[in-house]
This record gives C-alpha cells, sequence and structure tokens, in this order.
C-alpha cells in the first residue's frame, strides 16, 4: 500500500523564531501549556484528512502536537499567521501521542505566527478496557464488551498513523457506528478508512 500522505516539516532553525518584525513579536515554537504542547509547524500535502473526502489537497497549513497529559484530549490551537486567523482543532489525542493537525477549512500559512493560543478537555470516551478491539484482518476489527452493562449509540473513533514518525494524521477521527453491544456481546466491522498498520483506534463513544 502507498503512503498516503507527504509531511514537510520545518525544524528548530526554522521555525524557532524569537525576533521582532514590524513591531510584532514573533511566536517562538515549541510552544506548551499544561496539557500540550506545539512543537512545530508545517504543510501537509494529502487526501483530505478532515472530512475523509478522497481528494488531494497540497500545502496546508499544519501543526506537530503533543498530548503532555494522562488522557485523551479535545481541543483547539488557534494562531495568527500574518493578518489571518487560523484554528487547528483536534480530539480524542491519545496521552503521551503526536498528532499533525491541519488548518480547519484547509488554509495555506499567510505568514509568520504573531500569536498562539490553546483550549483543551479531557475527550469523553468509554474507559480504557471497557470494550476490548482486536484486529482480525487487514480492514475487520472484532470488539467485545467486557462488562456486564450495555452500551447503545456505540462509535468507533480512530484516525490515520505514520509509524515512522510515530505521529497520527490528523485532527479530527475517522468514525464508524457500531450500534448496541450488549453485556459480553461480539460485534465485528470492517471501518471506512481502516487499513491495519496505516490506521490506530483512539477510542469508543456511547450514548449516556
Amino acid at each position: 500500500m502507498n503512503r498516503m500522505m507527504m509531511i514537510a516539516f520545518g525544524m528548530a532553525a526554522g521555525f524557532a523564531l524569537s525576533v521582532y518584525v514590524g513591531g510584532s513579536r514573533q511566536v517562538r515554537l515549541p510552544w506548551a501549556t499544561e496539557s500540550i504542547r506545539v512543537e512545530s509547524k508545517g504543510t501537509y500535502d494529502g487526501f483530505r484528512i478532515q472530512n475523509g473526502e478522497t481528494d488531494m489537497e497540497m500545502q496546508v497549513a499544519a501543526l506537530r502536537i503533543e498530548n503532555l497529559t494522562e488522557e485523551p484530549l479535545d481541543g483547539t490551537v488557534t494562531v495568527q499567521s500574518g493578518e489571518k486567523k487560523l484554528m487547528f482543532p483536534f480530539e480524542a489525542l491519545p496521552p503521551g501521542q503526536v498528532t499533525m493537525v491541519m488548518a480547519e477549512n484547509g488554509e495555506h500559512w499567510f505568514g509568520s505566527l504573531q500569536w498562539i493560543q490553546a483550549e483543551t478537555e479531557k475527550s469523553d470516551l468509554l474507559p480504557e478496557g471497557t470494550v476490548d478491539i482486536q484486529e482480525t484482518g487487514d480492514i475487520t476489527l472484532l470488539l467485545v464488551n467486557r462488562t456486564d452493562r450495555a452500551f447503545t449509540g456505540v462509535t468507533l473513533l480512530y484516525k490515520a498513523y505514520d509509524a515512522p514518525s510515530n505521529t497520527y494524521i490528523g485532527g479530527t477521527c475517522y468514525t464508524w457506528d457500531v450500534g448496541t453491544l450488549e453485556p459480553g456481546a461480539a460485534a465485528e466491522v470492517t471501518p471506512y478508512h481502516y487499513v491495519s498498520g496505516y490506521s490506530r483506534i483512539v477510542g469508543l463513544l456511547a450514548e449516556a
């Protein structure tokens, strides 16, 4: 299977800026809060991961973001690039992991980073171990409810994954409707866009 994406990230010298231009101080990367670290900025060429389309997009603004907590996180990083405000939303980023998040509307960079802010919260996922998930084929998964409780409206969340760089690709997740899982019940699914070795499960949602 061909690699799904081409990734171009600038390293320290290119993006670790701390100078004044036109009276405005540029943001230094990496930049961190208590919950995330924005490691670097770059560009993305590949499938339109944000909405699951197969159309290609080129030179989309991207940020490499790491979860510094011990819980999965949802959040949005907002930056000022030149005179344009760009938003980088992400969801269900596993603890200690890194994802490459593309600009929400597929924008390009418009200039240097003038300011940056982030909002994060814990993802509302089923507790780890509640449902056992195993690969039974290249595109097939087996889900087993390990509890004595029925779960309704179960939704599987998964992301594209680049193993050589240990990086999730995309801020938003692919989703697959599993339906109801009775206590001890099993369900076999073939989620769209899921391919063993190129995808990873990040969690499950269920109705309250």
